[in-house]
């Protein structure tokens, strides 16, 4: 097609121009927990990405494919370092936030 009527056929509305979902680059707001492990942790229900901040370091990351109920689990967890090392830190896929 030429580039006339491409621009016509997008004026006219008759072609669907996909747009890609904004990526979660706002992680869920962070919620301060008592561990010396674990900083802060938020949790985006719709996405099912869990966010964490280590005390360490200040490092945050993301693990997605959280299901709400491992979440449920983490804070309510008498040590939240504890259930995280065992339960989200090597079984999730993460990325490193900078």
């Amino acid at each position: 097609m030429s580039r006339w009527v491409w621009m016509a056929v997008l004026a006219a509305g008759l072609l669907a121009v996909p747009v890609m979902a904004q990526e979660a680059t706002q992680a869920a707001a962070l919620q301060d927990v008592e561990s010396t492990l674990v900083e802060a942790v938020g949790y985006d229900a719709a996405t099912q990405t869990l966010t964490v901040k280590l005390v360490t370091d200040g490092s945050v990351y993301e693990y997605f494919g959280v299901p709400q109920e491992v979440y449920d689990q983490f804070m309510a967890a008498e040590s939240k370092g504890n259930f995280f090392a065992k339960n989200i830190k090597n079984v999730y896929k993460f990325q490193k936030k900078q």
